[in-house]
């Protein structure tokens, strides 16, 4: 959930073209830690095995569908993480890039934009991010802060988890 004692503030400190390992989390008394400690905590209470993750795709839409994550036996904080980030370190592939371009005539100069504001940002080599070509995440205008995740229940009892995420205020 985005955090209970301040809303419009994140729980964890991550962009998520970041590595998951380099996240951070608030505790109750304003500290920031290191999350990788409650990476093996269960996601979810009670521990569930499946979760799907509604996000968003930006300039996308709903192009790419839901984040689904499955395991043998309990989804832990670290699948989810994992999950958000290789979902959005997908590479898009020249027929996605040309839809998303078509949908708005300043999608491509965006995307591209973006790229280039994310290899800048990552701690890897810049030039070896930047050959790996466009990924989903280009596709969030900027919107790459986690600030939460909360869960909606469905009509048909089932549930569904709601990724959100804002601009970057801050990097880790």
């Amino acid at each position: 959930m985005p955090n209970p004692t301040n809303p419009n503030a994140p729980s964890l400190i991550w962009d998520i073209f970041l590595y998951p390992t380099v996240a951070k989390r608030i505790t109750g008394r304003n500290t920031v830690v290191d999350l990788a400690p409650k990476f093996r905590d269960p996601a979810t209470h009670p521990a569930v095995a499946k979760v799907v993750i509604l996000c968003d795709a930006g300039m996308a839409g709903d192009f790419w569908g839901p984040i689904v994550i499955e395991r043998d036996n309990v989804v832990t904080v670290r699948d989810i993480l994992f999950g958000i980030y290789e979902y959005y370190q997908t590479a898009m592939s020249e027929e996605e890039v040309q839809y998303v371009a078509s949908l708005d005539p300043d999608n491509y100069t965006k995307m591209t934009d973006a790229c280039y504001r994310r290899c800048e940002g990552t701690p890897a080599l810049p030039g070896y991010v930047l050959r790996q070509g466009l990924k989903r995440v280009d596709c969030l205008g900027g919107k790459t802060t986690f600030h939460g995740i909360w869960v909606t229940m469905n009509p048909d009892s089932t549930w569904q988890m709601n990724l959100s995420l804002i601009g970057n205020r801050r990097r880790v």
